[in-house]
């Protein structure tokens, strides 16, 4: 009878623990933004703030990018220009927002940095990146450090490595 008192009380231990931790789970995914693709009004919040970056607005602005925007020439070319600024404006909190949120889209945030639309000192860029070594993944660094190399090459412009 004990050994059956014991286990009831395991079990409903158990099952308030969960339920605990799956507060947690569900209060956690609602403080991250959710993924907006083409979405004008976080590119304006992003420009407006350029100066006081926060990692959730570059987390939502992370979650603008999507193979759907191709065809928005208006979101295309300012989405691609305001990564480049992020990037220069604080390239450890992008990163770190990067990281934090996961590589769901990185294939069109890639993209973008393969494809620049305006003349960016792609060397100064690659440096950059080089330097967030210890701030981020090295699979993530290695991402942006390729892409780079292939938005060089198809410019003519050698980096220096």
């Amino acid at each position: 009878m004990k050994n059956l008192i014991a286990i009831i009380l395991l079990l409903l231990a158990f099952k308030c623990h969960s339920k605990t931790i799956l507060v947690t789970i569900n209060h956690t995914l609602d403080s991250i933004p959710k993924r907006t693709p083409c979405n004008i009004e976080t590119l304006k919040k992003i420009d407006q703030n350029l100066n006081s970056l926060t990692e959730s607005g570059i987390i939502e602005f992370l979650g603008t990018f999507s193979d759907m925007c191709d065809n928005n020439v208006e979101f295309s070319e300012w989405s691609n220009e305001l990564l480049f600024k992020v990037i220069r404006k604080n390239v450890t909190l992008y990163m770190k927002a990067f990281h934090t949120r996961g590589l769901a889209n990185i294939e069109a945030v890639m993209k973008e940095i393969e494809n620049p639309l305006y003349d960016f000192d792609l060397q100064s860029f690659y440096n950059l990146i080089k330097t967030t070594n210890g701030y981020a993944s090295k699979d993530l660094v290695d991402y942006h450090l390729q892409a780079i190399k292939l938005a060089a090459k198809s410019e003519g412009v050698n980096l220096i490595e």
